[in-house]
């Protein structure tokens, strides 16, 4: 008909449009960045609690404290004070304040004259070392950053070698290892101080064993000195990833998303 050879003749554009997005469900709905903020800082809240907790526990100890005189002096780079606590059951080393190594009640009159020695070369070890600071700071990262995984194995892998470290300084002026193995499976056979921010003797199971049959292995070099090229080069590119992550992350995060629209244009023509 006339009317359909002009709708041929004149062909009709038509742009259709893309439905906008609607959400099926309530997950589209949610502020995931508010959400993950929310969470962190839940989480930061009770670990800086905790560290607070530790910090006031080590007060206590420190009060507690009770100066006591030794058989045999042990020189020491670091001034250190050998004191008795009725709050310890074991050993440990305090410090952040004045240095301390705190014997429980009784410990002198429980063990040998070698096996108190070696027990205060050990924490004495800890105190030289500042394990102290390092333990802090390590608790003070895990506060802020208390969501990445990696902090926390890398808190339990330098807790290990702390002990493996402060274990070697014993044997190698002792060269006493089954004696000094056994001493540490007494030591670990009761309770012992729970507190962050304080060493003695741990009594997990995998940790002790680790240290154990580390002592026993009488093919180990221990007297492996750290290299501190390698130290050094450890921490910058620690420090590097850590800004370049503070830089980056915000540009990433905060990058507006775009909704892509499509339209096409339908022509119809003659078939």
């Amino acid at each position: 008909s006339p009317l359909m050879g002009r709708l041929i003749r004149e062909p009709i554009s038509l742009e259709r449009k893309a439905p906008p997005i609607v959400s099926q469900s309530w997950l589209g709905k949610v502020d995931w960045l508010l959400l993950l903020f929310a969470g962190w800082a839940l989480v930061s809240f009770f670990c800086g609690l905790r560290l607070l907790a530790a910090l006031y526990r080590l007060r206590v100890l420190h009060r507690s404290a009770r100066p006591v005189a030794l058989d045999e002096p042990l020189l020491s780079s670091r001034r250190i004070t050998v004191a008795e606590s009725s709050l310890v059951s074991s050993p440990v080393a305090v410090g952040l304040w004045p240095a301390k190594v705190l014997l429980p009640v009784g410990f002198q009159s429980q063990f040998s004259a070698m096996e108190r020695r070696n027990v205060l070369l050990h924490e004495i070890a800890h105190l030289e070392r500042l394990d102290d600071w390092s333990t802090f700071f390590q608790q003070a990262l895990l506060a802020v950053f208390p969501i990445n995984p990696f902090l926390w194995a890398t808190n339990r892998i330098l807790h290990l070698h702390q002990e493996a470290a402060c274990d070697d300084r014993v044997l190698i002026e002792t060269h006493q290892a089954k004696s000094y193995a056994h001493l540490l499976a007494r030591l670990a056979d009761g309770h012992t101080e729970r507190s962050l921010l304080a060493s003695g003797v741990s009594r997990q199971g995998k940790q002790l064993y680790q240290r154990l049959t580390r002592i026993l292995d009488g093919t180990r070099n221990r007297n492996i000195q750290p290299s501190a090229r390698n130290v050094m080069t450890a921490a910058i590119a620690l420090i590097g990833a850590i800004a370049a992550g503070l830089v980056w992350l915000p540009a990433i995060v905060l990058t507006p998303s775009a909704l892509a629209s499509e339209s096409e244009n339908i022509v119809l023509g003659p078939n």
